[in-house]
């Protein structure tokens, strides 16, 4: 994972102008997202295309179009196609421990198999490219990492609380319940706003404020309970050494142009769909 983040790192500077998403935000998600489900590495750019094209299609009917249907298919067909060559000859990855299993038919191998790609590779993306802007953003935020490597690991938590990259969730109501007053019945659907609950001030002092040294803890973002994000440790795992290397090698970073990071319009997800940034290295 270092040696990718590296790479990306070490070619970006070389450009020294390049679009923060395609070049530095995505990669490293989606390579990881694919070695764990078993793809080869050189198939990433292909699996960069399936996720950031599938996932707008969770915003409602409006975004579901045939380019999200065509890209579902194909990847759910290459999906298919390599789970049939792990069951002749299984290796350690999870398209083998799925394709084993009695309980995965091929709907069921497919539609996890996009639901970990559009997770994994989509929401860590987001985070790295709204953190990247957060720090150009805020510089004295940036300096303090640089001069204190151990504030690293709560600062994740804080790219994340920060960026929120899913939304909203959906959940029914199990038992009838009464929630600030508003009675909710049983069955009733409740909207989870996870960026509220991460801007709430009842849990988080100055909270709109972006601070790498604020105390962890308390965020929503990777869910709660038994819908906590299964991807929770990777995520955090790919924004600690990506921004550890990023510290490291990158002095200084700017907006290419004063448009800034491209937001992408959606009620499901979070995302930033471009992001041109110039760097100088150390």
């Amino acid at each position: 994972m270092r040696a990718v983040v590296a790479e990306q790192l070490d070619r970006a500077l070389e450009k020294g102008t390049v679009d923060a998403v395609d070049e530095l935000a995505a990669p490293l998600p989606a390579r990881m997202i694919g070695w764990l489900l078993g793809f080869p590495d050189e198939e990433w750019p292909r699996l960069k295309h399936w996720s950031e094209t599938t996932i707008v299609a969770g915003g409602g009917l409006r975004y579901v179009t045939h380019e999200a249907v065509v890209a579902a298919a194909e990847y759910g067909q290459a999906v298919l196609e390599l789970a049939a060559e792990r069951r002749r000859c299984p290796r350690d990855d999870l398209l083998s421990l799925w394709s084993a299993s009695p309980d995965y038919d091929d709907e069921r191998l497919a539609n996890d198999a996009l639901l970990l790609l559009d997770g994994g590779a989509e929401t860590t993306r987001t985070v790295i490219a709204t953190a990247i802007d957060a720090l150009i953003r805020h510089p004295d935020q940036w300096r303090l990492l640089r001069a204190d490597p151990s504030l690293m690991e709560g600062a994740v938590e804080e790219f994340v609380r920060w960026t929120t990259p899913v939304l909203n969730m959906c959940r029914s109501a199990t038992r009838d319940t009464v929630l600030r007053g508003t009675p909710i019945p049983r069955g009733a659907q409740v909207l989870l706003m996870y960026g509220s609950a991460n801007r709430d001030p009842d849990i988080f002092d100055n909270p709109d404020a972006f601070d790498v040294t604020r105390k962890p803890g308390g965020h929503l973002a990777f869910g709660l309970g038994t819908h906590f994000c299964l991807g929770a440790a990777l995520a955090r795992l790919e924004l600690r050494i990506f921004f550890e290397e990023w510290v490291a090698r990158v002095r200084e970073a700017a907006w290419a142009d004063e448009r800034g990071p491209r937001i992408l319009p959606n009620a499901f997800v979070r995302g930033v769909t471009s992001f041109p940034i110039s760097l100088r290295p150390w």
